[in-house]
């Protein structure tokens, strides 16, 4: 938790970045790669490759432009939480910023990882 003035404004900083990210999520046919970068094995055992999970989010655009846009919605709550300096409202919209990200990763990167339990 920011504990001084300059840990909430580089924490607003962070969060900023956050909301301009889902920003760009949202471009259609945007690579995930950097420019010239190639992967062709996935990070884990389950996961799909980039190029699988590219053609993923194609082919199910609308739900993954709505997962952007609550993630969206998620950082423009923490914004508001940080502005107000309230940890509690920071909290609850960090867990809806993780849930956005996790569902979206479940669903494109990593759809045929086993169940935690």
């Amino acid at each position: 938790m920011p504990a001084s003035d300059k840990e909430w404004a580089d924490l607003r900083a962070k969060v900023l970045l956050m909301a301009e990210a889902a920003n760009l999520l949202a471009i259609p046919d945007r690579p995930g790669l950097l420019p010239g970068e190639k992967l062709t094995a996935p990070a884990g055992a389950t996961d799909l490759t980039p190029e699988k999970s590219a053609e993923k989010i194609k082919a199910e655009w609308p739900t993954y432009l709505a997962y952007a846009q609550t993630l969206q919605n998620g950082a423009m709550a923490t914004l508001k939480a940080v502005d107000a300096k309230d940890a509690d409202a920071l909290v609850e919209a960090g867990g809806a910023i993780y849930e956005a990200c996790e569902q979206c990763h479940k669903r494109f990167w990593y759809p045929d990882a086993p169940a935690v339990p």
